[in-house]
């Protein structure tokens, strides 16, 4: 996230802040927690976003890493790939090019993701576990929308707020005459960017409107609203009692996020102290029906997908030999 920030041109002090208020936004407030591949497919989202920004010549070369980007997002997980790829496309279309041009350089993009996609597809046939991919991430999602529905009422009113503070922001910022006029090209450019790829992942959070799905789906929002404010501010004339304010607010919330995490730890450490080993899964977030899904799939794995190989487990991670 800093190197995001940064890669927007913000000052470094005040990446630093975001960052922190980020931190305890997604620690504190709205933990970003429930399954791992939430955190993977966030970090590649962010890449791709990123690397868009950074990189001001759209050469091939652009369009082939962006291809490889939006596999590794999609394979993480595949409704927010399907995002990510709308947002790309999205994008590439309002870009100021000749059309056939822009054509040629998506097609590089597309053909990109399809090649990487087919390899892996075709290594999963070979396995045969083809059928299961397809049954669990597409076949299977209606059903698992209609027994998994379920809304979470903080979790609206955050998703509510974030997206309404960022209305206003761009209202705004648009709406003022000087600071239109006072925005760069680059800056414009960013916030297109920003916009279009927080617009689609928004939608991550169906069926299941739960704290780690809308953490996902508006932490691009976030950084967006963040961005603005920093635009907004950028050209104020800030009084030196302003500043110190500003510097001790940052420290007092690094402080903050510093010893809340250092506290976290140290409880864990006591409860970890306090009790003997008793399990693979001892000393994680784990309750007791959760280890027993694990158990299960592990044992489906083992002996019906995969008897002719060998395998063996790390706590819940299952490792082929």
């Amino acid at each position: 996230t800093y190197m995001f920030l940064k890669a927007l041109n913000i000052k470094k002090d005040i990446c630093v802040a975001f960052v922190a208020i980020i931190f305890i936004f997604i620690t504190y407030i709205f933990p970003l927690d429930g399954a791992n591949y939430n955190y993977l497919v966030l970090c590649f989202y962010l890449l791709g976003i990123f690397y868009d920004i950074k990189e001001k010549e759209k050469t091939k070369r652009f369009y082939i890493i962006q291809g490889t980007i939006a596999f590794l997002v999609f394979f993480s997980k595949q409704n927010i790939g399907i995002f990510y790829i709308i947002g790309f496309t999205l994008n590439q279309i309002l870009e100021k090019e000749k059309l056939i041009k822009k054509a040629k350089k998506y097609t590089v993009f597309i053909i990109t993701f399809l090649i990487i996609l087919a390899t892996s597809l075709i290594a999963m046939y070979i396995k045969g576990n083809l059928g299961y991919f397809i049954d669990y991430c597409f076949l299977g999602v209606g059903d698992f929308a209609k027994e998994n529905l379920a809304v979470d009422e903080v979790a609206l009113l955050i998703t509510y707020i974030t997206v309404l503070i960022n209305i206003g922001l761009l209202v705004f910022i648009f709406a003022n005459k000087k600071t239109r006029e006072n925005l760069t090209k680059e800056e414009k450019n960013n916030l297109r960017n920003l916009i279009i790829f927080s617009v689609p992942i928004m939608m991550a959070v169906y069926p299941i409107f739960n704290i780690p799905h809308v953490s996902v789906g508006i932490y691009v929002c976030l950084i967006n609203n963040f961005y603005i404010l920093n635009i907004i501010f950028k050209n104020l004339k800030v009084k030196e009692i302003l500043k110190k304010i500003y510097r001790w607010t940052l420290l007092v919330i690094v402080l903050f996020f510093y010893f809340g995490s250092l506290n976290n730890f140290v409880l864990w450490k006591r409860f970890m102290y306090n009790h003997e080993y008793k399990d693979p899964f001892f000393g994680g977030i784990m309750n007791y029906k959760l280890e027993e899904n694990i158990e299960t799939i592990d044992k489906f794995i083992m002996t019906k997908l995969f008897s002719s190989l060998i395998f063996f487990t790390i706590g819940s991670n299952l490792v082929e030999l």
